[in-house]
Formats: structure tokens, sequence, C-alpha cells
């Protein structure tokens, strides 16, 4: 796996290490990723899944229960 590979981390889920507003920085698969949410806002410490991998932008959006 490169790092320059984000397509792996497609349905990947993980967690906001940061504030996302909308872009901000995730951990997934124990790896930190630049990330930008869907919508608008995920607050830091909310778990995350990956829907979308556009080169290098990684949208993710926020794990409903």
């Amino acid at each position: 796996n490169s790092a320059d590979d984000y397509s792996a981390f497609l349905g990947k889920k993980g967690v906001a290490v940061t504030i996302l507003r909308p872009t901000g920085t995730a951990e997934i698969e124990g790896q930190s990723v630049d990330v930008v949410a869907e919508g608008s806002f995920i607050a830091k410490g909310s778990q995350v899944v990956v829907t979308k991998v556009e080169g290098f932008r990684v949208v993710v959006k926020k794990l409903t229960e």
C-alpha cells in the first residue's frame, strides 16, 4: 500500500482526530489521513466512514448508530 494510494481506504471506518469543519484529520487503519467531511461539521472523536476517494481527497461521513 503506497501512502499515495488512498483508494484502499474506501469503505473503511475511523475516528475524527480533529474537528472536521469540513476539513481535518482522521485516523483510518492506524494512519493519520487528511479528510473532508460530507456536510459541514463532524466533532472530534466521532466515528467516521470513508465514502469517496478522489485522488488525494478522502471524503468521510459520520457513522450513525
